[in-house]
């Protein structure tokens, strides 16, 4: 890959991508270097395919509060999701104001 970068490419779309792979060269690779971290984006790709598909069923979100809403419902329904806490019991309190809101998972400063 260095040897490719280090061509002056003369086509307009390659001596973008490659001026783009030379800026992000610390960030390439990361998987190898970093023990943990997967070597794919399969989790960011599950975590928009729900909205996706209830925007394919449903035929579209009609109006931008609905986007909103339905945006902001997947997310703590996401996130109930990875912290094991049950969405249909958070889901009401949260509505009413009667529990505790989600922790945001942010270093309280």
């Amino acid at each position: 890959m260095a040897a490719l970068l280090r061509i002056e490419w003369q086509e307009t779309d390659a001596a973008r991508i490659a001026r783009e792979l030379r800026k992000r060269r610390g960030m390439r690779f990361t998987f190898l270097r970093t023990p943990g971290v997967p070597y794919h984006n399969s989790a960011a790709e599950n975590a928009i395919r729900q909205g996706v598909l209830i925007r394919k069923v449903s035929g579209g979100r009609r109006t931008r509060a609905g986007t909103h809403i339905l945006e902001r419902l997947l997310t703590v329904y996401r996130t109930c999701r990875k912290r094991g806490v049950s969405f249909r019991d958070l889901l009401p309190m949260m509505l009413t104001g009667a529990g505790p809101p989600l922790p945001s998972g942010h270093p309280r400063t």
